[in-house]
């Protein structure tokens, strides 16, 4: 079995705002509905591809990376030399160095997800971009744990909203995760993203 959490509702009309849109991709979906100048956090900024585009993008006020910061302890990622990837430094050297302009306006914070997002005042963030463990466990005290710290009109986008790798045929645990904070009732679907192997993207906004 591909993957181990099978009992999860689905959503229904109901869970889809009034207005919802679809996207070609999750950088068009981002620059669309988050706003600007806000704080925010990426959970999992791998080599900061996209860490790149949403401060571009958003310009935000602050940019927080929350990551474990030892994808450099695997010899290949992503069919990539990890010490390509990162430039033969440590991930976390790497996207510090990277960032390093940008002063205090972005910090890395080291450690699993859901106790790092812990740490923030409730209502903190503008906006939180979700794509750290892809297990049901992690996503969901991941999804739990940013519910309380988004503003009352933030945004939450999880990434790789899938059942399963279509690659490696691990299973993930985002539908499942999801689909359960949403039907708990005060959440709605705002957006949808494409992807090419669809590992897709799903925006969620208080209702």
């Amino acid at each position: 079995m591909p993957y181990t959490h099978t009992q999860f509702p689905g959503l229904t009309q109901q869970h889809i705002a009034a207005g919802a849109r679809l996207f070609a991709d999750r950088y068009a979906m981002v620059d669309a509905l988050a706003s600007r100048g806000g704080v925010v956090t990426e959970v999992g900024v791998a080599a900061g591809d996209f860490s790149q585009f949403i401060i571009d993008t958003l310009h935000p006020s602050r940019f927080y990376a929350l990551d474990t910061f030892d994808m450099h302890k695997h010899e290949v990622i992503w069919g990539r030399p990890s010490g390509e990837l990162f430039g033969h430094r440590t991930q976390l050297e790497h996207f510090r160095t990277r960032f390093a302009q940008h002063g205090a306006g972005v910090e890395a914070r080291v450690g699993l997800s859901a106790g790092l997002l812990g740490e923030f005042d409730d209502q903190t963030f503008d906006f939180i971009y979700i794509d750290a463990g892809h297990d049901y466990e992690n996503v969901k005290r991941d999804a739990q744990m940013s519910a309380r710290k988004l503003k009352r009109d933030g945004l939450i986008v999880f990434n790789d909203y899938t059942i399963v790798d279509v690659f490696s045929l691990e299973g993930y645990g985002v539908v499942q995760a999801v689909n359960e904070l949403v039907v708990a009732g005060g959440w709605q679907v705002c957006g949808f993203a494409l992807q090419h192997s669809m590992f897709c993207d799903i925006a969620l906004r208080r209702a």
